[in-house]
């Protein structure tokens, strides 16, 4: 965007803004999604370990119970065990997460909840028979608490669950299991870390799918696009294909409309320039008619007749050639391509331009060529260079025509030994009717090369005319050597 120029939404591609306007949404919505996720990863990790816990009570519970039944109390029920199991050292990875050492906090209480027995011999003799683990459970209810030793820091929280010690059904006792919160921290990061790069992972994945998609959505439109492009700047184009559906009969109705336009501006064109140079020889033809009438010599009747003789065949060479660059121009591909072998195509039309201008000779240097085309349109355009390179020629001339195979391209260059064309010319040389005065007088159509650039055109091809180095002029005719799609 140049500076000053104020930005302007239009300006930016459909692709681009379909983009600009999903993106954010899908952006936020696995931000929000992510989120969500994220900040039920603590609660689902500490619900995970509160079941595990109530599994671990109920089971030391059961153990304390059945050893009692044989006259152990609860401190010998579990304290040898306890030691043993502080004292062990494990070795073992979770998830890559090292663990080498058992944090399970146990206590024991009795009937009033006072405790009898504590892992880490801190709280024994202690009342805990108002925290809600042992109270709970000795009202033969689901007893659990998490205490925090700071209570501004979660993560200094523990986590105890209670299950009741039993002496047949009564209960004689709690028996509650703490872990400290903190010792799950490490997998909630991890989790959470995997999370965050998961939602990234898919958010790229998306975006370049959404991308995919628009590009693949919009492709019909650029495509319809360039094609209202070609056909403004003038140049040959063919409908693109669109597939099925709206945008198919979007091309057909665009395709319908410029061709209906296009009709009726070839027509005014034609018939403008069509009346404009049949003056020329219908005045002459009229003046010789006229004169005709009056008593005159032989010679000047000879004269006159020939003058109107020339001035038909003008006229009908103009017609002929106007009829042939209209089945051009009205070609929007190649309807018959085969296989045209241009050195022989070319030979033929030299040998033949030779004969008919004995004056003028024709020397030839082909390269064997083969291109994919019409092979009456391309006799004609190639016909239409040697006859021009023939008129131009003074007499006793050479016209050299030479064939080539140069980085895929069939490149044919006809040269010959005329004047050159003036610098005034070199841009018009190519328009309709335009045409610079022969060295024998002779009048053309000023069709012939505007036929060449057509014939090119339709052959993705291109048509050059220059002055030569030291004299005469030089026309190139280019076409690709490789297969052209026809329609």
């Amino acid at each position: 965007m140049s500076a000053g120029r104020p930005w302007n939404g239009a300006s930016v591609k459909l692709h681009v803004r379909l983009l600009l306007t999903i993106l954010p949404v899908l952006g936020l919505g696995i931000y929000l999604l992510a989120r969500s996720v994220l900040g039920d990863v603590r609660q689902q990790y500490l619900e995970s370990m509160e079941e595990t816990m109530v599994d671990a009570s109920t089971v030391l519970a059961c153990i304390v119970s059945e050893r009692l039944e044989h006259g152990a109390t609860v401190d010998e029920a579990m304290r040898h065990a306890m030691i043993a199991v502080h004292n062990r050292t494990l070795n073992v990875r979770i998830y890559g997460k090292a663990k080498s050492a058992v944090n399970l906090h146990v206590l024991a209480t009795d009937a009033a909840g006072v405790v009898v027995f504590d892992s880490y011999d801190e709280v024994v003799g202690q009342d805990f028979s108002r925290w809600n683990d042992v109270l709970r459970t000795l009202r033969g209810e689901y007893g659990a608490r998490s205490t925090r030793k700071d209570p501004d820091d979660p993560d200094t929280s523990t986590l105890y669950v209670a299950s009741p010690i039993l002496d047949g059904d009564q209960i004689i006792g709690v028996l509650s299991v703490g872990k400290p919160a903190g010792s799950v921290r490490q997998f909630i990061d991890v989790a959470r870390r995997n999370t965050i790069r998961a939602s990234q992972w898919a958010a790229l994945a998306v975006a370049g799918m959404l991308i995919l998609l628009t590009l693949w959505v919009t492709r019909p439109i650029r495509r319809l696009i360039e094609y209202a492009e070609q056909l403004r700047q003038g140049r040959r184009a063919s409908r693109p294909d669109l597939g099925a559906g709206e945008m198919a009969r979007l091309g057909d109705a665009f395709q319908g409309l410029h061709d209906e336009l296009a009709g009726r501006h070839y027509a005014e064109r034609y018939i403008q320039t069509l009346t404009h140079e049949m003056k020329s020889p219908l005045a002459a033809i009229r003046g010789a008619a006229e004169l005709l009438q009056e008593d005159m010599p032989a010679a000047d009747r000879a004269r006159f007749i020939g003058n109107i003789q020339r001035e038909s065949e003008r006229l009908s060479r103009l017609a002929d050639s106007l009829l042939r660059l209209s089945i051009v121009e009205g070609k929007t591909a190649l309807e018959d391509s085969t296989a045209v072998a241009l050195d022989v195509l070319c030979a033929a039309i030299a040998n033949s331009a030779s004969t008919s201008e004995a004056a003028v000779r024709v020397r030839t240097d082909l390269a064997p060529v083969v291109v994919t085309g019409d092979e009456a349109l391309l006799r004609q355009a190639i016909g239409n260079l040697v006859q021009n390179a023939v008129e131009f020629s003074p007499v006793a001339g050479e016209v050299s025509l030479t064939l080539r195979n140069e980085n895929a391209a069939a490149v044919l260059r006809v040269q010959d030994q005329g004047p050159g064309i003036p610098e005034y010319a070199l841009s018009r040389v190519c328009e309709r009717f335009y045409s610079l005065a022969r060295p024998n007088s002779a009048k053309s159509t000023g069709l012939g090369l505007s036929i060449v650039s057509e014939v090119a055109q339709l052959h993705s091809g291109d048509f050059t005319l220059v002055n030569g180095e030291q004299v005469g002029a030089v026309a190139t005719l280019r076409l690709p050597i490789a297969p052209i799609a026809s329609s």
